[in-house]
């Protein structure tokens, strides 16, 4: 199980630091692999890059979920989300096309996280491990 949850980790970090490399350097990304003709799409990749982020710190709240037998908490918060993104693409890609597009992921992203963590927090609680291994 140790190994595991260190490949799992790094998997993690290395995504993470991915998403943040691209958020900062995405005008080089886009010029190097694509072209400059490209570089319009810089603030869309900007804004997709900051959402995955939220995404990686989502898929570990929602697996607890599932493993503590509350995959309906993760079903409600999914149906929800992906809801809301479909009419707030409706709304936004006719007048912002890929940017509307790219704020919608961020924001449903962002209401997803929020959800999981208060289904985490109100289906599980809240329990600080440190504390209890060193008080008993």
């Amino acid at each position: 199980p140790g190994g595991n949850f260190v490949g799992e980790a790094a998997r993690f970090l290395f995504a993470a630091l991915l998403s943040i490399a691209l958020f900062f350097f995405t005008d080089k990304f886009i010029s190097l692999i694509f072209g400059k003709a490209y570089l319009p799409a810089s603030l869309s990749l900007k804004i997709l890059g900051a959402g995955a982020v939220l995404v990686l710190f989502n898929i570990p709240f929602s697996t607890g979920l599932i493993a503590a037998g509350r995959e309906k908490d993760v079903l409600r918060q999914t149906v929800i989300c992906a809801v809301l993104s479909v009419i707030l693409n409706f709304m936004l890609i006719p007048k912002f096309g890929a940017e509307g597009a790219s704020l919608v992921f961020f924001y449903v992203e962002a209401l997803a996280l929020t959800l999981i963590l208060w289904y985490h927090y109100k289906r599980l609680g809240q329990r600080n491990i440190a504390l209890e291994k060193t008080k008993g």
